[in-house]
């Protein structure tokens, strides 16, 4: 029996190769976090460029919170089982008139994680994504 997700949302991600929306946190709480990262980067801006920006949950609890938080382990949990590792985490901060993108890419290929199928990223926005400020986009189907 699934902890977080709906048959038909683990139906369509094993079909469709991705789960979205999927609502984690709540406008307030997403916000709060929001407010603890902008805090955290203030106080430790340098530890916030290029690759300071990988795994800054082993660093930062709130971060870390995330990254065991129930309702992201219990959907994980629904989509490939119990054991479960956290590979890494990666900051995509979108400065105001940053014109920096990520090309199209398969997390799995791009991080060379084999079996494909044993592994989910999450994606987690702090702040409104729309196309007007770069939203995640996705190829149903891609990856297969």
């Amino acid at each position: 029996m699934p902890k977080q997700l709906s048959q038909a949302q683990i139906d369509s991600y094993h079909q469709d190769g991705f789960l979205s929306p999927l609502t984690l946190f709540s406008p307030e709480e997403a916000a709060s976090i929001r407010r603890e990262l902008e805090a955290a980067e203030a106080r430790w801006p340098e530890a916030f460029e290029g690759a300071g920006r990988n795994n800054a949950h082993l660093n930062l609890t709130f971060l870390d919170a995330i990254v065991h938080h129930p309702r992201l382990l219990d959907a994980v949990e629904d989509l490939i089982g119990p054991d479960i590792l956290a590979y890494g985490s990666v900051l995509f901060i979108k400065e105001p008139q940053d014109v920096g993108f990520v090309s199209w890419h398969q997390d799995c290929r791009y991080m060379g994680l084999e079996p494909h199928h044993s592994a989910v990223s999450a994606w987690i926005a702090l702040t409104p994504s729309n196309p007007t400020n770069g939203c995640m986009s996705m190829i149903p189907g891609s990856h297969k």
